[in-house]
């Protein structure tokens, strides 16, 4: 760590002062012998190998401080990258956080044009199936002033009163008069639509309204039929196996 200098360990002057206080204590008692000497020796030997060992446990002390020094630098570059990537992750939140807010404008405003064209395609809807009614109405009654004729001219039946729309037995049928074929009277039940293309909706909803037409006028011959500016192919030809009459508008 920063301020720590490496030192080596030495006989210090108080170990060196005791060393000589005893040398000087024998000779004063004058009683130094061999025994003596080896016994200094053996001293002096055993402070040389103590201090052998601090030297070693300084060496180890420092190694471990070095270690620890590298351990706390990686450490503190270690938080420093922490603290990099959190203030990265900070912009990012702030970021995501704007996103989300003007998404949440754009969505508003994406909203606010769903109605808006909504109520567009409602007065749309609303306008066409004006359209729709109108010319389906007007297609009735040209067909009302033309299918006489037809009927007459193709088919032998002559109508008695003119084609009217009527509700009979809780139906409305919008094509309904009385005639005659071959000498014997006959009610032509019809339907009358710009654009046949669907089998459900032409022959079921005509057979509903040629029953209702049966429980007001029992025993009286029905003919179908059905006029109309476009059919199938496919339809055309299942109504000529069910006996219906098609009439279509370049016929007359």
């Amino acid at each position: 760590m920063p301020g720590l200098r490496k030192r080596n360990f030495i006989i210090t002057p108080a170990v060196k002062q005791k060393i000589v206080e005893i040398i000087d204590k024998r000779i004063r008692e004058a009683h130094i012998t061999r025994e003596d000497f080896s016994e200094l020796k053996s001293i002096v030997k055993e402070l040389a190998e103590e201090q052998k060992k601090l030297a070693e446990a300084q060496r180890g002390s420092e190694e471990r401080l070095t270690r620890l020094e590298t351990t706390v630098a990686e450490l503190a570059e270690a938080q420093r990258g922490s603290e990099e990537r959190l203030t990265r992750l900070e912009t990012t939140v702030a970021e995501l956080a704007e996103a989300q807010k003007n998404l949440a404008e754009a969505q508003k405003k994406t909203e606010a044009s769903i109605q808006a064209l909504t109520k567009e395609l409602r007065n749309t809807r609303r306008d066409l199936g004006g359209l729709s009614r109108t010319l389906g109405y007007g297609f009735e009654n040209e067909a009302y002033r033309m299918v006489p004729k037809v009927l007459r001219e193709k088919y032998g039946i002559d109508m008695r009163e003119r084609f009217v729309r009527m509700e009979i037995g809780g139906k409305e049928v919008n094509l309904f008069g009385r005639g005659v074929r071959d000498g014997k009277e006959v009610l032509v039940v019809g339907e009358v639509k710009l654009r046949m293309d669907r089998a459900r909706d032409v022959f079921g909803d005509l057979d509903k309204k040629v029953s209702a037409v049966l429980s007001e006028y029992p025993g009286v011959e029905i003919v179908k039929v059905l006029v109309t500016h476009y059919i199938t192919g496919g339809l055309l030809r299942k109504a000529e196996e069910q006996g219906i009459i098609i009439i279509q508008s370049y016929e007359w």
